[in-house]
């Protein structure tokens, strides 16, 4: 679900930011594609909010023993078990403090949007005066 939701959110948003980029300098365009990914994160928060208090409530706690099966059949001790599950275990109950995970899963995809919006800002820039590129637009 992730990965199509952000391709996505970057195609459609992509294009806006193009355009947007089109006709201003580094810092608008910037501006443009930061506010643009703060949305679509605040979206995807949301629906991930939603998402798995309704339909996965325990994706958590499946997720984890699916790690620890893991590390147990990669031959781990039984010290590093004790200690690797305490750790998973301060994970889930971190978990299910809705800001700390909604902070997570916000941390999740905005770094990817203002990667792309940095990128999109130095591409797609115009070195021309906006004024004159206003004028263009206005006398058309």
């Amino acid at each position: 679900m992730k990965r199509s939701t952000l391709y996505f959110g970057l195609l459609s948003g992509g294009l806006v930011i193009a355009f947007m980029y089109a006709i201003g300098f580094f810092w608008e365009g910037l501006k443009t594609g930061l506010m643009i990914s703060l949305i679509a994160s605040f979206i995807y928060v949301c629906g991930w909010m939603f998402y798995s208090a309704n339909y996965a409530p325990d994706y958590m706690e499946k997720y984890t023993q699916s790690l620890i099966e893991a590390k147990r059949a990669s031959g781990a001790t039984e010290e590093e078990m004790t200690q690797y599950e305490e750790k998973v275990a301060r994970s889930i109950e971190m978990n299910k403090n809705p800001a700390f995970k909604a902070f997570i899963t916000f941390t999740e995809i905005f770094p990817v949007g203002l990667v792309i919006s940095l990128i999109g800002a130095l591409v797609f820039r115009r070195k021309e005066d906006p004024s004159v590129l206003m004028d263009e637009i206005g006398n058309t």
